[in-house]
């Protein structure tokens, strides 16, 4: 892991955690900017919606019907041309139910969305929230999130690797542990415990069917 000085201060935040001396909060009051504030309360499954490109659907669904088409002709063994009428009729249809709906207000406003991860205010702002802080879901609430000083989620990282420099010995992680072997033979190891496995499911097969 590449060991970088990052630095914090959270010591002088008013959410900062008394527990662990850095920020670690679900309180989005922390975001300063407003658009992005608004936008985070939405929760994590949320997408801001796209613009409507009315050429673009219509290209789609024109290349839906030419490929239904073919498959239909091929099926029936005929020539292309047979459906060439009814691919008219039903285009001329796309197009008028397009046009209708280009006129319905709810679909309007549609095509003239700026997206709040577009503006670049918010932009400029989420690089500086990225450079100090970590967004990361909260543990069994999957609809939510906690915003980490990325300081102290490093060192948190660095710990349960047992990289840590200030790391104490005696408490160790021991979840991880250092190797000190070649990537070769991690991968040789590795791929003689899966052929054995193997083997060994193969010859449960075989007694199973035999």
């Amino acid at each position: 892991m590449e060991r970088r000085c990052y630095q914090c201060g959270c010591s002088s935040s008013e959410f900062c955690d008394p527990q662990h001396g850095h920020i670690v909060t679900g309180n989005l009051n922390v975001i300063t900017n407003d658009k992005l504030r608004r936008l985070l309360t939405k929760g994590p499954t949320y997408r801001e919606a796209n613009d409507l490109d009315w050429k673009k659907v219509f290209t789609c669904i024109k290349k839906g019907v030419c490929e239904l088409q073919q498959e239909w002709c091929a099926k029936e063994n005929v020539a292309d041309q047979v459906l060439d009428e009814w691919k008219c009729r039903l285009l001329q249809e796309v197009k008028v139910q397009i046009r209708a709906l280009r006129q319905k207000p709810s679909v309007q406003h549609r095509t003239k969305i700026k997206k709040v991860l577009d503006d670049e205010e918010v932009k400029t702002y989420l690089d500086q929230l990225h450079a100090n802080f970590v967004i990361t879901p909260t543990d069994k609430a999957g609809n939510n999130f906690s915003i980490v000083c990325k300081k102290f989620y490093i060192q948190c990282l660095m710990k349960e690797l047992n990289i840590s420099e200030d790391s104490d010995q005696d408490k160790q992680s021991q979840t991880c542990r250092n190797l000190k072997t070649s990537n070769e033979n991690i991968v040789k190891r590795k791929s003689r415990s899966c052929l054995r496995t193997i083997l060994e499911l193969l010859m449960i097969r075989r007694d199973v069917c035999f």
